[in-house]
């Protein structure tokens, strides 16, 4: 994985009920992830699923961290005619409301356009606290610090977020408990997918 990442969309969502039991965890692996990390101008693209109880300021069970090469080119990401169609596949095979149309996808997902403004890209193995906030959260070791630059689809529910990887799963109970005052939102997310992990 480079370390020169920066620019990056984050997709938050939550699948149809039924997913869990129709494996979409194995589909992400098998299908989802080996064909984004393949379309041109997709740097490294990684699915997270969130394990920690619900949280109302984190009301999504997946998300997804798309580096992009060029921010400025992201119409060529997502004109992409094989996009477009596996777009359309999934929300038909997995969306919450698989009749939405493009004017109303962000019933089914939503996506920002955000840039990394601290920290190094961690090891993918780890689980990590997913933090929203509305204002900056301070540097610290081992944290990657964001800013939503944009929404893309749908409405911009905060203006940065945070990660910062766990050892393991219980330790999340007091990384969240000591999370920083900014970040009003805190969930753990695993790692589903990555093209490191490939194989």
């Amino acid at each position: 994985m480079s370390g020169d990442l920066r620019d990056l969309l984050l997709l938050v969502y939550t699948p149809r009920e039924d997913s869990t039991e129709r494996k979409y965890d194995d589909w992400l692996r098998d299908v989802d992830n080996p064909f984004f990390n393949r379309v041109p101008g997709i740097q490294h693209y990684t699915n997270w699923k969130i394990t920690s109880p619900a949280d109302c300021a984190v009301p999504y069970t997946y998300f997804d961290l798309m580096y992009v090469e060029d921010k400025d080119k992201l119409d060529d990401i997502w004109g992409n005619p094989d996009v477009e169609k596996f777009a359309q596949g999934w929300t038909d095979s997995w969306g919450r409301y698989p009749d939405a149309t493009p004017e109303t996808m962000d019933k089914n997902y939503q996506v920002y356009l955000c840039e990394m403004t601290s920290g190094d890209l961690m090891t993918p193995w780890q689980p990590a606290t997913f933090m929203t906030a509305k204002s900056a959260v301070p540097q610290a070791a081992n944290r990657r610090t964001f800013q939503v630059v944009s929404p893309v689809l749908g409405d911009q529910r905060f203006s940065h977020f945070a990660m910062q990887p766990l050892n393991n799963t219980t330790e999340y109970a007091a990384a969240a408990a000591t999370r920083p005052s900014e970040c009003y939102g805190c969930a753990m997310g695993e790692l589903v997918a990555s093209p490191d992990s490939q194989g």
